[in-house]
């Protein structure tokens, strides 16, 4: 796993390094947002929340992160140039990637950030003297450095995100499907029978895996409500011991495993069937005593009995859409409110 989450490998610094050998690591600084850009205008925007490794950050939190701890270190240079020996406090950067403003503020917003505070650290750089860098920052991590190697710290902190992302790119081969953008049509009525058809289906794959359990649920469920063309399927299992038997019975219909460590949801294993490089269905396979069977029931049912709850989600979803048609997790995400207001009401 090092190789991945460390593609170029651990910090190493130069202990006393040359002038040359400084401007050589300065000279990196106006590179980095340039090459960030290279690499995400290839990305689909989709592609930017997939994590870059299992339990790892998504290319969306690490360039949100570039952003903040570049800030921080910033701070910190400056502080040991006017400061003797300050500490410079580090930050709980894994409780700051779980912030709305990583899930919410687009990664352009970062990357600006990022080109603007380079350009202010460039000039701060290119005016010190020599005995400048020998000044003293201590640290929770490294102890007691001197300024030339919290420079290349900050060149390295950088150059080593950014080749997780770019490891990122070249291990996924993604599916034209995985980036399809959102797209609202009008009500179909053919939804509700397909719906029925892929119940009947998915029981006989899977009943001899012990599901008994499936239901046809989200937007294409509910009568007359706009939705994307997607039969979303959800099934009970009473354990995922025999998933990679249940993976390969579903391929024998179409339908691709999305592994855990790309869709990011615990409480399901998630598949996609996909049709003219589409997605078709999807279905979320569940454990029996999954609270979010019951409210996927819950949120369905509300909004098949009562008509104006359904009128309401249909003009908030074509508004998001519009919004976001690039970007299927921000749609996703932008509903969460809506839906748990119906979950809580009466």
């Amino acid at each position: 796993m090092d190789h991945i989450r460390f593609p170029i490998g651990p910090f190493k610094p130069v202990i006393n390094p040359t002038n040359e050998e400084r401007v050589f690591f300065i000279n990196h600084i106006p590179e980095i947002t340039k090459t960030l850009r290279t690499i995400l205008n290839e990305l689909e925007p989709a592609q930017i929340n997939i994590p870059y490794r299992k339990d790892g950050w998504t290319i969306k939190q690490i360039v949100h992160h570039l952003a903040d701890n570049d800030m921080n270190a910033y701070l910190r240079f400056k502080r040991a140039l006017t400061e003797d020996e300050p500490m410079g406090n580090s930050y709980r950067e894994d409780l700051w990637a779980q912030l709305s403003d990583y899930k919410n503020i687009p990664i352009e917003d970062s990357i600006l950030l990022i080109e603007i505070l380079h350009r202010r650290f460039l000039v701060l750089l290119n005016h010190l003297k020599t005995e400048d860098f020998r000044r003293i920052l201590k640290t929770q991590v490294l102890g007691e450095i001197t300024l030339d190697i919290a420079l290349q710290r900050f060149v390295w902190h950088n150059h080593h995100h950014i080749a997780q992302i770019q490891s990122s790119v070249k291990a996924n081969n993604w599916p034209v499907w995985a980036t399809e953008p959102v797209e609202i049509k009008i009500p179909d009525p053919a939804w509700l029978v397909k719906g029925t058809q892929e119940v009947d289906r998915l029981r006989e794959n899977l009943y001899p895996f012990g599901v008994r359990d499936i239901e046809h649920i989200g937007s294409t469920s509910i009568p007359n409500l706009p939705a994307k063309p997607i039969i979303d399927m959800m099934a009970k299992i009473k354990t995922y011991n025999d998933l990679e038997e249940i993976i390969e019975s579903l391929k024998t219909d179409n339908w691709n495993y999305v592994p855990l460590e790309l869709d990011g949801h615990e409480w399901r294993r998630f598949f996609v069937k996909v049709k003219n490089d589409r997605r078709d269905c999807h279905l979320h396979l569940m454990l029996e005593d999954e609270e979010h069977w019951e409210k996927q029931i819950k949120f369905r049912n509300k909004l098949r009995e009562q008509s104006n709850l359904a009128e309401q989600y249909a003009e908030l979803k074509r508004k998001l859409a519009e919004e976001n048609r690039e970007d299927r997790e921000a749609y996703t995400e932008a509903k969460t409110d809506f839906i748990k207001s119906i979950l809580e009401s009466e």
